[in-house]
């Protein structure tokens, strides 16, 4: 049901299941925003196998950079995501290989 961080729904995958927080509507700024996660029992992550590769940095850039601080913040992800302001709307991620190399991923 609706709360503060969304519209709220159960799902379930085989053995797994959790429950996801969709940001409210119109809130997600152009997708920026990212739903939350409580898994009830274990995590899907002890079921994949480790890639090697890790999240080094998070960008998202959006017209208006104030309001997606302000919807970041208020998820607790205020300081995991650094926010420019941009004509369009993209998210950016910075991944390291297990063998040092470095790569950029855009949403746009």
């Amino acid at each position: 049901g609706p709360s503060h961080a969304g519209d709220i729904r159960a799902m379930t995958r085989g053995n797994l299941s959790w429950r996801m927080a969709f940001p409210p509507q119109r809130q997600d700024m152009d997708n920026l925003i990212p739903p939350l996660i409580q898994w009830d029992g274990e995590r899907a992550a002890k079921h994949i196998k480790d890639s090697g590769w890790r999240l080094t940095g998070l960008e998202a850039e959006h017209p208006d950079a104030a309001a997606v601080r302000s919807s970041l913040s208020a998820r607790g992800l205020g300081d995991a995501v650094k926010v420019r302001q941009s004509p369009h709307p993209r998210l950016i991620a910075h991944l390291r290989g297990r063998d040092g190399r470095e790569v950029t991923l855009t949403s746009a």
